[in-house]
């Protein structure tokens, strides 16, 4: 659908849903609300959100269309934003510093050999129409120059919003894509040098094995070739994972792999409980959990919730992690 009157925009702008494909598309939503059994049975649209330590909860919604890059551009640009005034944030650095000190702990008793430490800067601040055009724009404009996904949910009160490098998986002509993203080095100290840097090497290939452990019995497992993913101020340690010969439904990929060593820790089991230690004293909702859209013949995909921010209320908060 491309030919949308006024209030079709109004309609997504007030409550709607938005994930870029990867492919040069967008899809766009409006009015996304929780779907019923039936929905989710037929294979019809569903879009799939979670907390990170959750389930996946099915949305349907009034409406939907696929717009390319140049399209969606233009439709915002009869719309006026207004870039947010934030503030000065207040943060958790203890908290951080404790969960730091944790991992570091249980990696040194041989418990666990990964896990990702998080924060969130917060402020004060109700974000109106206006600012989420703004960000909408900027986010579109981004999400082309790095090739990430920009993706977004919200309604009148709370909602979150970013652009991710990092796709949990796809399901494209029967066959599960997913990929390994672990291991970052700053552009200007030479990213190439990841490739001889034994601490993130390391780090990434415990997130291939978190990934290939939990998809290796839903089909044949083909792992490619490790590339660098070059973003603006960041690179990173990219391989591709492809699972072959599999009739696994979207629910179940997205149950078996969040959260990869990527986001969460590894081995996953063992790490499972440090994590619920570091969620139950700084709830990260849907910070680093799974976000798709699934519609019969058109797109399965599910993205990573990072590089983003959320708001609820008179509260904005933007996540970061950092891997040890």
């Amino acid at each position: 659908m491309v030919n949308l009157v006024k209030e079709d925009m109004e309609l997504f702008i007030e409550a709607g849903a938005i994930l870029g494909d990867g492919e040069g598309g967008y899809w766009l939503l409006s009015g996304p609300k929780p779907a019923e059994n039936s929905l989710v049975d037929s294979g019809a649209l569903v879009l799939w959100l979670q907390d990170f330590e959750g389930v996946p909860t099915a949305y349907s919604c009034n409406d939907y269309w696929r717009w390319d890059s140049s399209t969606l551009e233009e439709k915002l640009s009869h719309w006026k934003g207004t870039k947010p005034n934030l503030g000065n944030p207040s943060e958790q650095k203890s908290l951080f510093q404790e969960f730091f000190n944790q991992a570091k702990g249980k990696i040194a008793e041989g418990k666990i050999s990964k896990a990702v430490p998080y924060s969130f800067k917060s402020y004060e601040h109700t974000l109106d129409p206006a600012e989420k055009i703004y960000l909408l724009k900027n986010l579109l404009n981004f999400s082309q120059k790095t090739k990430s996904y920009l993706y977004g949910f919200w309604n009148n009160d709370s909602g979150f919003i970013g652009s991710t490098p990092e796709i949990l998986f796809k399901i494209k002509d029967g066959v599960i894509c997913s990929k390994a993203l672990a291991g970052t080095r700053s552009n200007s100290q030479n990213p190439e040098l990841l490739f001889k840097d034994e601490k993130e090497l390391a780090e990434h290939e415990f997130v291939i094995e978190g990934i290939v452990s939990r998809l290796q019995d839903l089909g044949l497992v083909e792992i490619g070739e490790t590339k660098l993913k070059t973003l603006p101020k960041f690179s990173h340690l990219e391989t591709p994972i492809q699972v072959k010969n599999s009739t696994a439904d979207f629910y179940k990929i997205t149950r078996r792999l969040h959260p990869t060593p990527a986001l969460g820790g590894y081995p996953q089991t063992n790490a499972a409980e440090l994590l619920k230690n570091f969620n139950d004293k700084l709830p990260r909702k849907n910070f680093g959990a799974p976000f798709g859209l699934s519609i019969k013949n058109e797109i399965d995909l599910c993205i990573v919730m990072i590089r983003g921010l959320r708001w609820a209320q008179n509260q904005i908060q933007i996540g970061a992690g950092c891997g040890v």
